[in-house]
């Protein structure tokens, strides 16, 4: 009977070491996810202030998410131009250091 019992406190043991190193790696990861998530918001803040922007981060989202992709054909070309800009998008864009996307042309 305590052989049993000590089979039984043993695996209970080796249960409860995977279960909290499974915890442990969670915790380990969120923890880096918001730490990068700290990192980018203040470098962020950093680069509108060095612009003297001042931007909400809902009105960033939601500029950002104005801009559509428009694919077209003709033949052996393909073309996918963006429709134009509104708010703060290009300057955002500028911030980044990274080029617009071509706009659609105008009919």
């Amino acid at each position: 009977m305590e052989s049993r019992a000590k089979v039984f406190k043993d695996t209970l043991r080796i249960d409860q070491a995977r279960l909290c190193g499974r915890i442990d790696e969670a915790v380990r990861s969120s923890v880096e996810e918001t730490f990068n998530a700290l990192l980018l918001r203040d470098e962020r803040h950093r680069r509108l202030k060095a612009r003297e922007l001042r931007l909400e981060w809902a009105q960033v989202l939601r500029d950002l998410d104005q801009p559509q992709e428009i694919e077209f054909r003709v033949p052996k070309k393909s073309y996918v131009p963006r429709t134009d800009t509104k708010g703060a998008t290009e300057k955002i864009f500028q911030i980044c250091g990274v080029d617009m996307p071509l706009t659609a042309p105008r009919a």
